[in-house]
């Protein structure tokens, strides 16, 4: 955007470009502010504090019926660190996205239906509302929800 812009202008410098999700998150937290916390990056459901808390329910949550599938990926490595970390990586990077891009499929978890009918998609979904359940705040896809009945 910045080149174009130069090209069109003659010129372009020191320009705030931000992204779609930046100029929500900002707008979000001066027009909805509650259930938002303070600092913004460390919120819970960025993938990268996702990641953490999603190995966490992984390796108590492996055992049950419904996190069959998830198990017998999880039991191939060696290693507690080879195994649910990457995995849950994977997941924070998927749930960060959903929460921008899929906020049908997310609220539709919330409700108990699987609309796609993937061998995954219930323990992914029950992973999702383990997420929420024990998060400080709300995710940013009922958030983004919030700011637009606000507008």
């Amino acid at each position: 955007v910045e080149r174009e812009l130069a090209w069109s202008l003659g010129v372009a410098a020191s320009l705030d470009l931000r992204s779609p999700r930046d100029l929500a998150t900002t707008l979000a937290k001066r027009l909805v502010p509650e259930g938002l916390p303070d600092d913004v990056l460390q919120h819970p459901f960025e993938a990268a504090a996702l990641a953490w808390r999603i190995r966490e329910h992984l390796d108590a949550l492996r055992t049950l019926p419904l996190y069959e599938r998830a198990r017998v990926y999880l039991d191939r490595a060696e290693t507690r660190a080879e195994s649910s970390l990457p995995l849950a990586t994977r997941l924070a990077e998927l749930f960060d996205s959903y929460q921008v891009y899929r906020p049908d499929l997310l609220a539709a978890w919330a409700e108990d239906r699987h609309p796609h009918g993937h061998p995954d998609e219930p323990w992914q979904a029950d992973l999702w509302l383990r997420l929420l359940a024990d998060a400080p705040c709300m995710d940013r896809a009922t958030h983004l929800s919030r700011l637009l009945h606000r507008l």
